[in-house]
């Protein structure tokens, strides 16, 4: 299993006057180039999935839903399952009308929320109880975890140092099933 990339990790210099026309979803050239990168190493890496995670800074401000909208509608979707992880103060309500107005899953830490949107469901988890690299589930943990696995798909991701052996171990639980 790899742990996967966030364009934020990239290393590119950004000159400081385009600082600015980075980041929140602008309809900026320069965040459609960077759509482009990802479009393209998605491809290559016949990834079926991507994941847009949102800073608790990415407010629930018109600006942003607009700048939301206009990306959503305007990059090529292809085949992706395009889900969007909201941090922050975004109320169920905007998150469902927004992830089913630009067909996007809503992605959810299934131990502190519930998704209100998708087609299949898409869990990311960050240890309990709260975000913790260091996290280890336990055999109650992975229970629990199961037992919220529906019989739609679901994509469990582990946000954690232990990720194989805690995806392993919930593998293990659902082939018992």
């Amino acid at each position: 299993m790899r742990r996967p990339a966030h364009v934020s990790k990239l290393k590119s210099a950004i000159p400081a006057i385009k600082k600015n026309h980075y980041g929140s979803f602008r309809p900026t050239e320069e965040v459609f180039a960077a759509w482009d990168v990802v479009d393209m190493i998605a491809q290559a890496l016949e990834a079926r999935v991507i994941l847009f995670q949102s800073p608790s800074s990415f407010a629930p401000s018109p600006d942003n839903k607009r700048n939301l909208r206009t990306f959503f509608k305007k990059i090529d979707h292809r085949d992706f399952l395009l889900c969007w992880e909201p941090r922050g103060d975004w109320q169920d309500k905007d998150i469902k009308r927004i992830c089913s107005d630009l067909d996007l899953v809503h992605c959810v830490d299934p131990f502190k929320s519930k998704p209100v949107h998708g087609r299949v469901s898409y869990f990311r988890l960050h240890g309990r109880p709260g975000y913790n690299l260091r996290y280890h589930y336990s055999e109650e943990d992975l229970q629990e975890l199961h037992s919220m696995i529906d019989r739609k798909t679901v994509h469990v991701l582990f946000n954690n140092l232990n990720m194989l052996h805690d995806a392993k171990q919930l593998q293990r639980l659902i082939a018992k099933s």
